[in-house]
């Protein structure tokens, strides 16, 4: 078993924040359809909104992402990390071998 000791604020916030964008985007490119078919058209403020939200949703997603991972950290060192167990997969004939690094 390998042991989650540590994470990285920044890295995993900037996943969380690219996460919160492209799922923002694409749930705001979904709602476009059913709102053409119903009004005919698209005002300006429904396209300023369809440009803030992504870009919020990422924000969220960076400062949310950052906190789990601040908390974490700091409750890693009393309870313990995440558990996870690695199989090593089959090396292909001549392939160097994978080295997981014992905890």
């Amino acid at each position: 078993m390998h042991e989650i000791t540590q994470i990285e604020v920044l890295p995993a916030a900037k996943i969380g924040g690219l996460m919160g964008l492209l799922g923002s985007a694409v749930s705001e490119v979904l709602r476009i359809f059913p709102l053409v078919a119903y009004r005919g058209r698209l005002d300006a403020q429904f396209g300023r909104y369809m440009l803030l939200m992504p870009i919020l949703s990422g924000l969220i997603g960076f400062v949310s992402a950052s906190v789990c991972c601040w908390v974490y950290n700091r409750v890693t060192p009393i309870m313990g990390g995440i558990e996870i167990e690695l199989e090593m997969e089959e090396q292909a004939a001549g392939a160097p071998p994978a080295v997981i690094p014992a905890s």
